[in-house]
């Protein structure tokens, strides 16, 4: 009897990893399905007079295996969703056998009640492949969650401790004949430790956005800032100019009169360095945002080229459009905080480097769709791996905070109207903002 009941408490061993199991890999198909089975069976069959301890064996095997599969990279989905699995096949499996043991079917034999714990597991699978469409779905949303709130590793590091401790408490109990005693204490335990972990993480990512949302509203007030500061200082040096306008002119007059046009013209030469912000270039860029009818986008432009005369960027704006570029006041906040953080990013690359170039390319692909091409030159030093720019508190700039490009990913992750792409060449990254719906 006690060979058969093995025998049975490894079957359904096999059939709670299984379950896990299927979920874990429903996103890879079913060939890794089937290898995953394989690799079940031989863990029960090498481990299964370990009782409890399986799941610990299980949890490392494949965790290792993830590591290895994403090139030694610790967090992951994959590991989110193992250890989700196996919270779910201990809760499960606890709670199958509290009903079973405690509630329904009292004084049945150890043998019987295992069958019966095997039937609920084969069911539950059966289930899970009636419903795979809906699971798939769960599944995927779960890591857009995770993936767009930016708290893959807290939800992992979240989830591994709680997976943990259930196996320890389990893997204890057993070793201390006590499981069937505290199997009510454990399902209790087990619910309210998940929900307030949920609760706990839900909340941190609901205060983790609103952080995030002053910041970009900061930044959007920062950029309005330096643009009226440069404004102010225009104003001023124009109010001082007019002040004097009459004595310049009596000493260009006085010049003139007494037939010294040499020195007459480098007068002038003189007076237009006064304001070398409002020279030709800057007129001509003046007049070329006039084909921008969202003020907004064009007093932030007019910002960022001052900038860039400022740090004497070689700069140049192109217009592939015919149609006045306008951008409707809902998307105008998230719209000037991801332009103003790429170019304030590609001046802070060229701005020390000799001969460094920003190119800016305004477009209209279809109707309602506006694409700003922002492009500057790079250090030929610099080595950029483009998937790790948008990672908090990444830069190669010194005292660089490195949050522009992860906010811009932050709102394109939560908002479809906006999509940036970004390629890089040898000698240049090009960032490509799309606005939909304009």
């Amino acid at each position: 009897m006690a060979q058969v009941n093995f025998l049975l408490l490894g079957i359904l061993e096999s059939i709670s990893l299984i379950c896990c199991n299927y979920i874990i890999f429903i996103r890879e198909g079913r060939r890794p399905f089937f290898f995953s089975l394989i690799f079940v069976l031989l863990i029960v069959g090498l481990f299964g007079s370990f009782g409890n301890f399986i799941y610990f064996i299980y949890f490392f095997s494949l965790f290792c295996i993830n590591v290895i599969k994403a090139r030694w990279t610790i967090v992951s989905y994959s590991n989110c969703l193992l250890a989700c699995c196996i919270i779910f096949s201990i809760f499960l499996t606890n709670i199958s056998s509290l009903f079973l043991n405690h509630i329904f079917f009292l004084g049945l034999p150890a043998t019987s009640t295992i069958i019966i714990q095997i039937m609920f597991e084969i069911f539950i699978f059966i289930i899970l492949l009636l419903f795979h469409t809906k699971i798939l779905e769960l599944v995927t949303s779960l890591e857009n969650y995770v993936i767009k709130n930016n708290s893959l590793a807290k939800f992992q590091y979240l989830a591994s401790v709680i997976c943990i401790i259930l196996i320890i408490v389990v893997i204890i109990a057993e070793q201390l004949n006590i499981e069937m005693q505290i199997q009510g204490i454990l399902v209790l335990l087990m619910f309210v430790t998940i929900n307030i972990a949920s609760f706990i993480f839900i909340e941190f990512n609901k205060y983790q956005n609103r952080i995030n949302q002053i910041k970009i509203a900061k930044r959007y007030v920062l950029q309005q800032q330096e643009y009226l500061s440069l404004k102010a200082n225009d104003y001023e040096k124009l109010r001082k100019l007019r002040h004097d306008y009459i004595n310049l002119l009596i000493v260009l007059e006085g010049l003139l009169n007494e037939g010294k046009i040499a020195q007459a013209k480098n007068y002038v030469t003189a007076l237009n360095k006064a304001i070398p912000s409002l020279g030709k270039n800057y007129q001509e860029q003046t007049l070329l945002l006039n084909n921008i009818k969202s003020i907004e986008i064009k007093s932030l432009l007019l910002a960022k080229i001052q900038l860039m005369n400022k740090f004497k960027i070689n700069h140049h704006i192109y217009f592939d459009t015919a149609k006045k570029v306008y951008i409707s006041p809902s998307k105008i906040l998230h719209s000037i905080t991801i332009l103003g953080n790429l170019i304030d990013n590609a001046i802070d690359e060229t701005k020390n480097n000799f001969n460094g170039k920003i190119f800016i390319k305004i477009r209209n692909p279809s109707d309602n769709i506006f694409e700003f091409e922002i492009s500057n030159s790079l250090n030929k030093k610099k080595r950029i791996q483009l998937d790790e720019i948008t990672q908090y508190g990444f830069t190669t700039k010194k005292g660089h905070s490195g949050i522009g490009l992860a906010i811009i990913k932050e709102i394109t992750d939560q908002h479809s109207d906006y999509t940036l792409e970004t390629t890089c060449s040898e000698n240049f990254i090009i960032f490509n903002f799309i606005v939909k719906g304009s």
